[in-house]
């Protein structure tokens, strides 16, 4: 089953667990809560599925999601530091992809939506990291005749390592 624009990453903060900031209706209708990750379905894929079906392979694709650390949860992870100021940390493992993000922030009081603000964030790569990228793709070959000649090499030092601790 193919679903069409599934997150990358998807990280819920919060100031308190989210059945009690907003009512089901609000979480659902503004696409918050792992139960709300915005999916869909192929056309060509929903053809003969029920709902149930379709439901159990999001299930599965958060389940994923979670268990690769893309897709996260933080109760209590943010704090009002002022009258309308907050402050909230979001953990962003490695396997993130690199590009462009949507974060969007709700402001709720009563479990009501009173604001939503979102703003978009770039992932680069820097330093050795983008060099290293930069060479791979550009230089394809010399890149995989180079990886080839450093793990000869780090195999003949450690052989050669190994050997003297031996005798």
């Amino acid at each position: 089953m193919t679903f069409t624009s599934v997150p990358n990453f998807y990280a819920i903060t919060s100031t308190r667990p989210l059945d009690e900031i907003a009512s089901e209706d609000v979480l659902k209708s503004s696409g918050i809560g792992f139960a709300y990750v915005p999916m869909e379905i192929a056309k060509r894929d929903a053809q003969g599925r029920s709902a149930a079906e379709i439901n159990s392979f999001r299930d599965a694709i958060v389940r994923l999601k979670r268990k690769e650390r893309l897709y996260s949860q933080e109760e209590y992870g943010g704090a009002f530091i002022g009258r309308s100021l907050f402050r909230a940390a979001v953990d962003v493992p490695a396997n993130v992809m690199v590009g462009a993000f949507d974060t969007r922030v709700f402001l709720f009081r009563n479990r009501e939506l009173l604001h939503q603000y979102t703003a978009r964030l770039e992932f680069e790569r820097e330093g050795i990291e983008d060099t290293l990228h930069a060479f791979a793709f550009g230089y394809p070959l010399l890149y995989g005749i180079l990886t080839v000649v450093l793990a000869l090499g780090a195999g003949l030092l450690a052989s050669t390592v190994f050997r003297k601790n031996a005798h």
